[in-house]
């Protein structure tokens, strides 16, 4: 996932985290350990939002901190959506 400058890149890398890369200092600036392998990922401001193979909804500072899990119906995510004004659906 890419925010919207096109200045981060989240993407998971099939270990059960997610790399978080710098596109303008060309570096990872964080390695995020997950419970389960993230299936989609959005970029909004300075936060991550991830869901997978978990009954979850996750939020991460994009230096990897985390600002929320939220628990949600299904138990598998394939996708995810972040509206402007940060409502995620």
């Amino acid at each position: 996932a890419l925010d919207a400058a096109q200045n981060w890149l989240a993407c998971g890398c099939g270990q059960n985290s997610i790399n978080v890369w710098s596109l303008t200092a060309d570096v990872r600036t964080a390695a995020i350990a997950t419970a389960a392998p993230a299936q989609a990922l959005a970029v909004s401001g300075d936060c991550i939002t991830g869901v997978g193979a978990e009954a979850y909804v996750n939020q991460w500072k994009l230096r990897g901190d985390v600002v929320k899990r939220a628990a949600c119906t299904p138990e598998l995510a394939f996708a995810l959506a972040v509206h402007p004004c940060g409502v995620t659906a």
